[in-house]
């Protein structure tokens, strides 16, 4: 099975354009967004409309318009789990508090609370925004900012 994993688009088109031009290229079985795709409706349909079997987790940067239109798709994964290939793949969005301040945060009890009772085994591969702390979670300041849940 070949994936494409990306997160963090933000809106850009010139990158939803490169990134058009790479899955055209590798022909992934699977695309796996971590979110933050996008601010508006428009461009997430956009986006989900340019790639077979696309599953998706918000981050916490979409608004909550995004967030209700995600809840009627597909792919959308929060909470959820999808088998490919005889593995598990379960997504868990959104983001603890941040400095921005955005609609998809959740404070860590939230989190902790709503993902202990995910299906995780040892075949699930995680599909989250934010990854837990202490692992790949430091800034450009070497700060941890993954989530303690």
């Amino acid at each position: 099975m070949k994936a494409l994993v990306f997160s963090d688009l933000h809106e850009e088109e010139s990158a939803l354009e490169r990134l058009k031009e790479f899955y055209e290229r590798q022909k992934p079985d699977l695309v796996l967004s971590c979110g933050d795709l996008c601010y508006s409706v428009a461009f997430a349909e956009e986006v989900i409309s340019s790639f077979k079997n696309f599953y998706f987790v918000p981050g916490n940067g979409e608004t909550r318009a995004v967030n209700d239109f995600y809840e009627k798709q597909k792919g959308f994964l929060h909470k959820k789990r999808i088998e490919a290939d005889g593995l598990n793949i379960v997504g868990f969005g959104f983001s603890p508090p941040t400095i921005f301040h955005t609609y998809g945060e959740k404070r860590e009890d939230e989190i902790e609370r709503e993902a202990n009772g995910l299906p995780i085994d040892e075949k699930t591969i995680l599909l989250l925004h934010t990854p837990p702390k202490g692992f790949f979670d430091k800034t450009n300041k070497g700060e941890h900012i993954g989530s303690d849940a």
